[in-house]
């Protein structure tokens, strides 16, 4: 079944819930049109780019499929509290495509405009 529009999504519970036991983000936002997968960390590593990708295959062709709306998008954000390392963003810009954007927020502030910036709420 999937969530009400404008839903935020524990996925530690959801994946208990469904068995799920790969890497994967910390938390979903879901609108009808767009999900935000979400990341939060002390410092951004390449060890949480590889959770945003392991969670949105899970998201188009896994066991996340059925539990979220199909999306016309995708925005993988690393929720970091420190600065980050300047590797990170160019390992993530290379994996922004027209269907799935990237990107990195060092503040909450930082993260509410991007979450505004694509239609979502916090």
């Amino acid at each position: 079944m999937s969530p009400l529009p404008n839903a935020k999504i524990d996925l530690e519970e959801l994946a208990r819930t469904i068995g799920w036991t790969e890497k994967h983000a910390d938390y979903v936002i879901v609108t009808q049109r767009t999900i935000a997968v979400v990341e939060e960390t002390k410092t951004a590593k390449k060890d949480d780019i590889e959770k945003l990708d392991k969670t949105i295959e899970a998201i188009r062709n896994g066991p996340l499929k059925n539990h979220m709306p199909k999306s016309d998008r995708i925005i993988a954000i690393i929720h970091a509290e420190k600065r980050t390392d300047p590797m990170i963003p160019k390992l993530i810009l290379s994996r922004n495509n027209a269907n799935t954007i990237y990107r990195i927020a060092n503040c909450d502030e930082k993260l509410r405009e991007i979450l505004k910036q694509h239609g979502l709420d916090p």
